[in-house]
């Protein structure tokens, strides 16, 4: 049994190199040629050659709906390897393993002034991103393992790691992306977070402008958002979060905005994690953070540990 992916789907994806004894260069030239005709955007990549790994991008560029204003997604390299492959005459790509490398991958704005816009791309020249990740097919029921995902950042110790088990996701064609997304389960999770400067580089303006007032001072107002997190931590139930992890959480928001060491966080749901979760939450409103959560966290635990280093 194969699943299959939009074709733009499967060249976004990232992982990192399997055996790829089913990849063709004539599956690689046509996945290619239905980026850059097939899809709202503007994708540039040279022409694809075949390796052990896989099929070669090199010099790809990616700017969604064309629109040249925006971000563009830039590497150095992609190779996309698996097993199982199959291009059907809708577009579709049929694989029973999938990995993608991705080799510097860099977020370039884009302004619609050619001075400004050579002005970012040199800027963003060291800021790629090394990403890989692997995913698998489990058994013969709809389900996927991401088996690895590894995102190495510019800066010494900056690095994501990930790993998911998710039920009940059927990817075999659109129509039932459409059905299973929603009902599908995240049965466990680990996920590792080295900083040492990531989170100012990348999260904190996503997370600190739109929260903060600007009518006051800044300082005040972050130290505002810190107390408040630290409370709702508190409140969480035990069963979910044990004290240790509340610590640990305790621990990092205490390093805001400059946090430096490592984030671990295992998580486990017995019977799942699924939009369900929220449903409860969605028709009592959100009003209440602390009971929001406790009810979205509802028969699953969340392992948290904290290593603080310079």
């Amino acid at each position: 049994m194969n699943v299959r992916l939009p074709t733009l789907a499967l060249a976004l994806l990232m992982a990192s190199p399997v055996a790829a004894e089913q990849v063709s260069l004539s599956l690689c030239e046509a996945a290619i040629a239905k980026l850059k005709g097939g899809n709202p955007g503007v994708f540039e990549a040279s022409s694809p050659a075949l390796s052990a790994d896989g099929c070669v991008f090199r010099d790809v560029r990616f700017l969604p709906y064309g629109v040249e204003r925006g971000v563009s997604l830039k590497a150095r390299s992609v190779t996309i390897g698996g097993r199982g492959f199959d291009m059907a005459e809708d577009g579709w790509i049929s694989f029973d393993a999938l990995s993608v490398s991705v080799d510097e991958l860099r977020f370039v704005p884009v302004t619609g002034d050619p001075a400004m816009n050579w002005l970012f791309d040199v800027q963003n020249a060291r800021n790629g991103i090394d990403v890989d990740l692997m995913a698998e097919r489990q058994g013969e029921g709809p389900g996927w393992e991401i088996q690895k995902l590894t995102a190495v950042f510019p800066g010494d110790g900056n690095r994501i790691d990930f790993n998911a088990r998710i039920d009940r996701l059927d990817l075999s064609s659109k129509s039932a992306v459409a059905v299973s997304g929603p009902t599908s389960r995240l049965m466990s999770a680990d996920l590792t977070i080295e900083t040492h400067g990531l989170f100012e580089a990348y999260a904190l303006m996503a997370l600190g402008a739109p929260l903060m007032g600007r009518d006051e001072d800044p300082a005040a107002a972050f130290e505002g958002m810190k107390a408040t997190a630290t409370d709702i931590v508190g409140k969480l139930d035990e069963a979910s979060v044990p004290s240790q992890s509340k610590e640990a959480l305790r621990a990092v928001i205490s390093e805001l905005p400059n946090p430096s060491g490592k984030l671990t966080l295992t998580f486990a749901s017995e019977n799942g994690f699924s939009s369900a979760n929220f449903v409860p939450v969605i028709l009592a409103g959100f009003g209440d953070p602390v009971a929001a959560a406790n009810s979205i966290l509802t028969g699953t635990t969340v392992q948290v540990g904290w290593e603080h280093s310079d």
